[in-house]
């Protein structure tokens, strides 16, 4: 079979001229009239073109596409996602709700309790009851 070029809608798709037939559901025969001819039929293009953008389907997905080469789903910057990692998007979510409502709880207990006493450090003459804590030293 012939190698397709980094340009060609094909290779862009992550597809070959042997995926083709499974993917439309037509013969190799009919595959092989489409590259004689040189030409894809627009369907199949305009199909190929939603594989390399799938703003074509929704505007908040341009930018998106899909690589059947790699199997995966690929952001606008360039990082792919495999079906698992869709699929735990769900429960990972989940997680970050269940965390952030045990966060705002333990701030709200936080919030109810006294404030602590003041512990910060002070000089020894300052610690004794009555001392002005501010008061210069006179002692060389």
């Amino acid at each position: 079979m012939e190698e397709l070029s980094p340009g060609s809608a094909l290779w862009q798709a992550g597809l070959s001229w042997e995926a083709l037939p499974l993917l439309c559901r037509v013969t190799a025969r009919t595959v092989a009239n489409w590259r004689r001819r040189g030409a894809l039929p627009p369907v199949l293009d305009h199909l190929l073109a939603v594989f390399r953008d799938l703003g074509r389907v929704h505007p908040a997905w341009s930018g998106w596409q899909i690589s059947c080469r790699k199997g995966e789903l690929f952001s606008p910057e360039g990082v792919g996602f495999r079906p698992g990692d869709v699929h735990s998007l769900h429960w990972r979510l989940q997680q970050i709700r269940a965390l952030r409502r045990r966060v705002a709880e333990l701030e709200r207990e936080l919030a109810a309790r006294p404030p602590l006493p003041d512990r910060r450090w002070r000089p020894a003459r300052a610690r004794r009851r009555g001392a002005d804590p501010n008061a210069k030293s006179t002692a060389i």
